[in-house]
């Protein structure tokens, strides 16, 4: 019975004094959760081939939400005090509108927003030669590329076995 009164105080509360900006980032924080258990338990089912899939998939999924769970705790007007010197309107602006993975050999293992599956082969092939330019001393050191266009960019960095593409 306390449960249940906490739980319609919460709501009560959630709807009146939550931002609409933050109830839309919360709505997909909910999406990208239940997407993430989805995949986990469509894998737990179903099997684990191809592994590299599911790993990619629930990647890219857990990496989107802890971005978004970022984004909320910059623009709730609440922590205004964490965050002097970035406004609400330069955290929104600056967020990431799309993360691409591809394996070594450029083909795509998960593609979120904006970014193109498309642009797997690129992403793997300019993390690959930006790795082939690096000094021997920095073999352990993955570079980081940042390609600058308009008012986007793309940081592309490649871990070994796979390449992260982020665009924002």
């Amino acid at each position: 019975m306390e449960l249940t009164n906490a739980l319609q105080k919460f709501v009560i509360t959630y709807k009146k004094d939550t931002p609409t900006n933050l109830k839309i980032v919360d709505f997909y924080l909910i999406y990208i959760m239940l997407s993430g258990i989805f995949q986990f338990i469509y894998m737990a089912t179903v099997g684990t081939f191809p592994y590299n899939a599911f790993l990619a998939g629930f990647i890219s999924t857990v990496g989107s939400f802890v971005l978004a769970v970022n984004l909320r705790i910059q623009t709730n007007g609440q922590n205004k005090e964490m965050f002097k010197t970035i406004s609400p309107e330069r955290a929104s602006r600056e967020d990431v509108k799309g993360v691409l993975l591809a394996d070594e050999m450029g083909l795509c293992l998960g593609a979120r927003g904006i970014a193109k599956s498309d642009a797997a082969a690129n992403a793997a092939a300019i993390a690959r030669t930006a790795r082939e330019l690096s000094t021997p001393s920095e073999e352990e050191q993955y570079p980081t590329i940042t390609l600058a266009y308009e008012h986007s960019k793309v940081v592309i960095r490649n871990e070994g076995s796979f390449t992260l593409a982020i665009f924002m």
